[in-house]
């Protein structure tokens, strides 16, 4: 099964599948029947009375929920997909170089301030993602311009580990109310879904999708590594920035919107390359289509395993990624060498 249209066509119905099913389950059930005739009144197709709470339920919470963690799940998977290509390691993911620590401490830095306006959050955490990723290249960078595999990742966990502390300063000034807030980013969370939070992150990622479609070659010709790619006559340094700030956008944006999810980025891309091959031109969307798959199920699980209580989306993904990571850990270890 290699063929671009037949992958990307049964990742869609079960992405459709998934949609479905998320509008559908929670604590009050929506049959598949009432969801059509709310489709077609709201379209002016039809007439047919349905329940105005269930109205409500369906446009306003569960199909901008199940929206938004398939836009979330397909960017990081996506962002997952060119972090390990880049770095040519298995155990990349998009929060590599300490965006999600970034978006954490703006975000909190807000709440605690107490603004209330509803985009400076957002707008606290995008700032955050994007100064810490700025900071990081910065020291990584040499004095002609390029820079290492090793030194980017060593000086994204070190900025990482100053914003996580500024961060846990934050909690240990916060109010009771506030830090329910800043749980939200701490774990993730889809609960704030709005419609326009949905576009938003559809037009950045559509942005980013177009672009990156344009180095797909380049970056299959990266993986081989950059001596490799010099050779290929791909110019690895400007594919790297080109990519690298891709990724830093695409990924700032999901975490102002949902918080930090993790391991979405890292063991998707794996799975998808193991059942798709590492044809970045088909591995991208494949793989980008498989998150959204994955984050819609997880959320769904999130919603309905100990209803009503909500569980943090963060856990979930926590659940089926960390033993899924220590696999890799064990069953890739030469791969730590490669970054070098």
């Amino acid at each position: 099964m290699r063929k671009p249209h037949k992958i990307y066509l049964f990742l869609s119905i079960c992405l459709f599948a998934a949609i479905l099913c998320a509008t559908m389950l929670g604590s009050v059930n929506i049959p598949l029947q009432q969801q059509l005739y709310t489709i077609t009144n709201l379209l002016q197709i039809t007439d047919i009375p349905v329940e105005q709470s269930n109205t409500f339920i369906l446009l306003n919470i569960r199909l901008p929920r199940a929206l938004l963690a398939a836009i979330v799940g397909f960017s990081l998977a996506f962002c997952g997909t060119i972090m390990q290509g880049i770095f040519r390691n298995p155990l990349a993911d998009p929060y590599l170089l300490g965006i999600a620590s970034g978006a954490t401490a703006g975000a909190t830095l807000m709440i605690v301030m107490g603004i209330s306006l509803t985009f400076m959050v957002p707008l606290g955490a995008f700032a955050g993602a994007i100064i810490s990723v700025a900071i990081t290249y910065f020291i990584a960078q040499s004095q002609l311009g390029s820079f290492s595999n090793v030194t980017l990742i060593l000086a994204g966990v070190a900025i990482g580990a100053m914003f996580s502390s500024a961060t846990t300063f934050f909690i240990f000034v916060s109010e009771d109310e506030q830090l329910r807030h800043i749980m939200f980013w701490v774990m993730g969370s889809l609960a704030n879904s709005r419609w326009w939070s949905i576009f938003y992150l559809f037009i950045v990622l559509i942005i980013a999708v177009i672009i990156t479609n344009f180095f797909a070659t380049a970056l299959d010709a990266l993986s081989l590594g950059d001596d490799m790619a010099y050779h290929l006559g791909v110019d690895s340094s400007l594919t790297k920035k080109v990519l690298l700030l891709l990724t830093t956008i695409l990924t700032a944006a999901v975490v102002c919107m949902s918080g930090t999810i993790g391991f979405v980025g890292i063991i998707i891309p794996h799975t998808s390359r193991l059942l798709f091959g590492a044809n970045h031109r088909i591995l991208l969307m494949a793989s980008g289509l498989t998150g959204s798959i994955f984050l819609v199920l997880c959320d769904i699980l999130s919603r309905t395993l100990v209803a009503p209580i909500e569980i943090p989306i963060g856990i979930i993904t926590a659940i089926f990624g960390a033993p899924f990571f220590l696999y890799l850990l064990i069953h890739h270890k030469k791969s730590i060498g490669a970054l070098n």
